[in-house]
This record gives C-alpha cells, sequence and structure tokens, in this order.
C-alpha cells in the first residue's frame, strides 16, 4: 500500500492547540474525509448503550436486603458472564514479550495503514501528549514515529509503562566508607555503646556515676532472676519510675560482687545504692510520693540488694522504715498491682528474717500465710524447693532439662529429711537412725565437682548440681546438730574437707 504523502502543512502538531480535535485528529482531515477521518469520528452511542446494559441494578430497602439469596445469586451469575464474555485478561509478562519479539523482528508497517487501525479512546489526549513531550524542536512527528514503531502498534496491545521498568531500591545500603566511624578503628567491648543511633539503651534511665554500666548489670539482672511473669507485670512498673528501676540495679551489682567472690563491695555497688537512697530520701519528703509504690518498690529492692551483701546495719534501719511506710499506706493489702507489690515485699523480709536467723515480722509472715496458693493444676510451673513441694513430688523440676537424674535425686534425699524433721514429736528420738542414714548418704553418696571432674567435662548442670549438694549438707548438718545454719556452715566445711580426704584416699567413694 502505498505511504500517503503528508505536507509540511499538514503534519501532526506537537501539542494540543486549536488545530487538534479532542479525539487527537486532525480538523484538515475530518474537513477532507479521509477513512481514518471517517472511522475515528462515529458517535459512541453504541457504546454508550452497551456499557448501560452491561449493567444490573439491585434495589433494597435495607442493607440486609442486597444480600439475601436471590441477589447474591443476580450477581454471581451477572459476574460470571461478563467474565466469560470478555475472556480472561492477558497476561501482561507474556504481552510484553510478544512486542518485544514484535518489534525487533518487524518490517516496519506503513504509517498509514497503522493510523487507519487505530482505535482512539477518552484518554487519547493524554497518551498524545505524553509521546510528544519528549520530541525535540526540530524533529517531525513523521520523523519520531519511525523512529518509535512500538507506538505505531495496535492500542489494544498494554504498553510498558515507567512504573514498569523503574529500577528497585536495594535492600542492603553500602556501609558509608567515606567516613571515620569510630567501631571501625577500634572493637568496641561488651555492653560498650557503639553510637547514639545504634544505642537502644541510651533511651532507659542511667546512672549518675560514671563506672556504673546500665546495660551489663541489666543484661546480669535478666540472666540471673529474669522470668517471663516479671518481664510481664513487675518491668513495666519499673520503667515508670527512675529510682524504682536504678534500684534493680543494686540487686544485679551485689550479686555480680558475690559470684564472684569479692571481698569488698565494687564501686558500681556503692555507687548506685547511694544513688538509690538519695532518690528514696527525696521521695520521703513530697507528702504525695513518700508511700506510693514506687518508692516502696525501690526499698524493698534496696533491702534485697543489702541482704545479699550481708548489711546487718543497714538492713535493721530500712527494714523499720519500711514498716513505717507500710503503716502509713494502711497495711499490706493497700499496696498496688493487684497485691504483687505486697507479696513481693512479704517475700524479701522474710528471707532477711530467714538468712539474719531472726523471727519475721507478724504482719509478712501473715500476710504470706493467707495468701499462698496451695492447688494448682496438674501442667502448672510451680517454684518447688524441698520446703514447698504443694503436689508431693517434683512435678515442675523433673521436667526440666536443667534437673540432672543425680539431682533430683538429691533433692529428694532432703526434702524427705526436712519432713522428718518438721513432724517430730516430743516422743521420737532427736536423732533418729533414719534421719542418721541420711545424712551419711548426703555426705558419702553424692560426689563433689572435684571429684566429677577426674572422669568428665564439666557443664552448667553440674554447677547446678554442686550448688545444691552444698546447701544440703548445710541444711542436714544443721538438723543432725541443731545448730543455726551460720554455725552449720562452719561444721559443714570441716566435713567436707574431710570427706575430700576420705575420698582422695579411697577412689571407690568418687563414682556413684
Amino acid at each position: 500500500m502505498a505511504r500517503p504523502q503528508i505536507s509540511e502543512g499538514e503534519r501532526l502538531p506537537r501539542s494540543f492547540d486549536g488545530e487538534v480535535g479532542v479525539l487527537g485528529i486532525r480538523k484538515a482531515d475530518v474537513l477532507s474525509g479521509s477513512p481514518s477521518s471517517r472511522k475515528s469520528t462515529s458517535p459512541p452511542t453504541n457504546e454508550t448503550k452497551a456499557a448501560a446494559n452491561d449493567l444490573t441494578f439491585i434495589t433494597g430497602t435495607t442493607p440486609a436486603d442486597f444480600k439475601t439469596k436471590k441477589n447474591m445469586t443476580t450477581i454471581r451469575k451477572k459476574a460470571m458472564g461478563s467474565y466469560l464474555g470478555k475472556g480472561k485478561p492477558r497476561d501482561s509478562k507474556k504481552e510484553r514479550r510478544r512486542l518485544s519479539r514484535e518489534t525487533s523482528t518487524g518490517s516496519g508497517a506503513s504509517v498509514g495503514s497503522d493510523v487507519q487501525d487505530y482505535h482512539p479512546s477518552n484518554d487519547a489526549p493524554k497518551k498524545w501528549s505524553e509521546k510528544d513531550s519528549n520530541h525535540s524542536p526540530t524533529e517531525s512527528p513523521y520523523d519520531h514515529e519511525k523512529a518509535k514503531p512500538e507506538v505505531q502498534k495496535d492500542s489494544r496491545m498494554p504498553r510498558m509503562t515507567g512504573e514498569l521498568i523503574l529500577p528497585s531500591a536495594p535492600i542492603v545500603i553500602p556501609s558509608r566508607e567515606t567516613w571515620a566511624l569510630p567501631y571501625y578503628e577500634h572493637i568496641p567491648g561488651p555492653f560498650q555503646s557503639i553510637g547514639k543511633p545504634l544505642d537502644p539503651f541510651a533511651t532507659i534511665y542511667q546512672s549518675s556515676h560514671p563506672r556504673v554500666s546500665v546495660e551489663t548489670l541489666k543484661y546480669h539482672c535478666t540472666q540471673a532472676f529474669g522470668s517471663r511473669s516479671m518481664g510481664k507485670y513487675w518491668v513495666p512498673t519499673l520503667v515508670k519510675s527512675e529510682h524504682a528501676f536504678l534500684s534493680t540495679l543494686c540487686i544485679a551489682s551485689a550479686h555480680h560482687d558475690a559470684v564472684n567472690n569479692r571481698s569488698t563491695e565494687s564501686m558500681e555497688t556503692l555507687a548506685l545504692r547511694q544513688e538509690v537512697m538519695h532518690f528514696i530520701s527525696q521521695s520521703l519528703l513530697n507528702p504525695g510520693s513518700r508511700t506510693n509504690d514506687f518508692n516502696v518498690i525501690a526499698l524493698t529492692q534496696l533491702i534485697a540488694s543489702e541482704v545479699i551483701a550481708g548489711q546487718d546495719a543497714a538492713l535493721t534501719y530500712h527494714e523499720s522504715g519500711m514498716e513505717a511506710m507500710i503503716s502509713q499506706r494502711g497495711g499490706l493489702d493497700k499496696l498496688g498491682l493487684n497485691g504483687r507489690v505486697a507479696g513481693t515485699t512479704s517475700w524479701v523480709l522474710l528471707a532477711s528474717a530467714v538468712l539474719g536467723e531472726s523471727r519475721p515480722t507478724a504482719m509478712y509472715s501473715s500476710f504470706a500465710a493467707t495468701h499462698s496458693v496451695k492447688n494448682y493444676p496438674s501442667t502448672a510451673t510451680i517454684p518447688e524447693s524441698p520446703l514447698y513441694c504443694p503436689k508431693g513430688e517434683y512435678e515442675t523440676i523433673k521436667r526440666s532439662e536443667r534437673c540432672a537424674p543425680r539431682t533430683l535425686a538429691l533433692l529428694k534425699e532432703i526434702r524427705m529429711m526436712l519432713d522428718l524433721f518438721l513432724h517430730e514429736t516430743k516422743w521420737s528420738r532427736q536423732n533418729s537412725l533414719s534421719l542418721k542414714n541420711m545424712y551419711k548418704d548426703l555426705i558419702t553418696k553424692y560426689p563433689s565437682v572435684a571429684e566429677i571432674k577426674k572422669t568428665k567435662i564439666l557443664m552448667p548442670n553440674d554447677w547446678r548440681y554442686e550448688a545444691i549438694r552444698i546447701t544440703a549438707i548445710i541444711t542436714a548438718t544443721a538438723i543432725m546438730h541443731r545448730i543455726p545454719l551460720s554455725e552449720a556452715l562452719k561444721l559443714a566445711a570441716v566435713l567436707e574437707e574431710r570427706t575430700t580426704l576420705d575420698t582422695s584416699r579411697d577412689p571407690s567413694l568418687s563414682t556413684d
């Protein structure tokens, strides 16, 4: 087919001005009656009627009327009929690949034939404007159409837009190699800050002393005392008050000194204790915060740290202050967190009395007796010990992977010995034969880690076993000799040294 000759004056304009109609066709073509103009300017009345016939109207007086079975059936039939009538949508990826192949291998169809096959739509002016906006001032529209044959294809073909060809953003941004960052040259130590933007712990309360590392102590606290219940109920309250939060670091620092066998308290422990005491004193001056939960919690945890450190003089002073605060509050039942503050305070003060070998205050012992739980579900996880075993057996402990069989047997032995001791009557002999046999088994049957490491590599469970073994020996010694635990510790140390010497002479005693 011969290419139509288009004169310079009849070339398509680059923008929409007075020479271009709504459908993007030159007015000269309309007046000349060319085939392309006659085909493009046909009235769209048929399309409008067809679009109107494709609609189905559903009426109703209430929203429930639109969900009736009849209306839902009508909607499904109409949707399925429309889907089957128009056909499935074409795969855009396959269409783009086919379009690319046709573009690269095509023979260059004539401009006239393409213009005759082109069916403009309502958004044709916009598309023509987008294409023409990329022309150079000296380039004719005909040259542009010849340079880009893919534009001449049928308008029904999908077109690649700019959104489909834009490169995706990288997932990982390269490091800033041109910036001299401190941790490029020096490796930061454990729990050491590597920069304000990268340090989440900088947002929590900090100690005023430069030697105190909040990150280190909080990590030690979570490893030594952390639990799910503490994280769910206790921690959200601590982070609302500065001195309540810092008082947890007092416990962590004192415990860290104890497990590292420090002869004196560290600088961190002393600094934290003084800082928390200062905060508590400031709160006591304010009538609104004198006896609130935050002050009670801070003082309770300060007492716990002093129990670990063995500060008898400070314990006596702070325990009397705690009793006065609770009395001004109206009793333990008036404390908050649904009784958790009262329960924790009672537990800490009772532990202080037990370790101090003194009689506990009646207020704490009566609260613990009336609020203790003795009935648990069979699958519940409970804090079991030789002194507290409500199910009769160590149901929770025996499910733990941290409890070796030898450790479980040792716990059963000391529990039986405590039961015999607690249920003694004035008619039974104090040092009965059963107690003597159990005491002998605890001393000789269970080897120390010093003997265990001769035949195997020590694991964390072995050190747990050793801690329980030493505690059992001290408790059994106090029962047999009817002496306080402090005196039993000295006697048990002598017996342990003697047993170690006997075991080294007789290798048969070092095995189970």
